[in-house]
């Protein structure tokens, strides 16, 4: 009896971690366009890929929250699924522009709440996203 009672609870544990991982749901990628230049406008990419039957719709609610590092300024705080490069396209892109005031190390930090779709359900996911960068 013990031993049912212990291989549930490792079963019961084993599902929970399966629950959280995301990576066989979609791909997210921050990356930084091309060079930046102190006092200059900067760019950062931010895709979200679905995998599997999984979709990222337009009409489910999108909202990404930017925030720049020390001396980094942001030229916009939240972004919607209106700011998708292309909102037909399966994998969703936004770009998050910015401005470096001073030569060096910076980063553009995004927090995510976003919903993934199958024909049957919508479940609402959140994360964290940075796009690192050395200014020129």
């Amino acid at each position: 009896m013990r031993t049912l009672i212990f291989f549930s609870i490792l079963l019961a544990g084993s599902v929970a971690m399966a629950a959280d991982d995301t990576s066989a749901l979609y791909d997210l990628v921050y990356q930084v366009e091309g060079e930046v230049a102190s006092g200059k406008a900067g760019a950062c990419s931010l895709t979200i890929t679905p995998k599997g039957k999984q979709t990222l719709k337009t009409n489910t609610p999108f909202k990404a929250m930017v925030k720049g590092s020390d001396g980094v300024a942001v030229s916009k705080d939240k972004y919607t699924a209106k700011d998708f490069v292309d909102e037909k396209a399966a994998a969703k892109t936004i770009k998050t522009e910015f401005t470096a005031s001073k030569a060096g190390e910076g980063t553009v930090n995004a927090d995510l709440t976003f919903f993934l779709c199958t024909d049957e359900i919508c479940k609402r996911y959140k994360a964290a996203a940075a796009c690192g960068f050395k200014a020129k």
